[in-house]
């Protein structure tokens, strides 16, 4: 999903993620760590746009699933006793670590999905170089 008609001043589609690499930050940072310069149009970009989305989807569920936690939790915690309050925070806290692994999880599965998503662009290049120059 692609934020609604949120746009940059330089008309590509603008990130709600302030750290996230844009269409020019990737440029430069190709041609400074590899010494190679990409075109604009150069499909290779097109991992940093899909990358890009995948992230803002995730941070979005995220934002999501911590809108969700804090309504269950609000309306859990009115109208307890002290003691019952301790028990349910009690609860709350091993809940919350539980979640917190669950994301951690989450955070190392994308971790991967990023890892593959660069390594088959490491693979496409040498071929479609390969290939043009057949």
């Amino acid at each position: 999903m692609m934020p609604d008609n949120d746009h940059s001043k330089d008309g590509n589609p603008a990130s709600p993620n302030p750290l996230a690499l844009d269409l020019d930050a990737a440029r430069a940072l190709i041609s400074e760590r590899h010494g190679s310069g990409l075109d604009a149009d150069d499909p290779l970009l097109m991992l940093v746009t899909l990358h890009g989305a995948f992230i803002d989807d995730y941070e979005r569920l995220l934002g999501r699933h911590n809108a969700a936690i804090t309504s269950v939790i609000s309306a859990a915690i009115m109208g307890l006793t002290d003691k019952a309050l301790a028990t349910h925070l009690e609860h709350q806290v091993r809940l919350a670590d539980r979640i917190e692994q669950e994301f951690k999880n989450q955070y190392r599965r994308l971790r991967i999905l990023s890892a593959v998503n660069l390594l088959a662009a490491l693979i496409c290049i040498p071929v479609l170089i390969l290939l043009i120059f057949k």
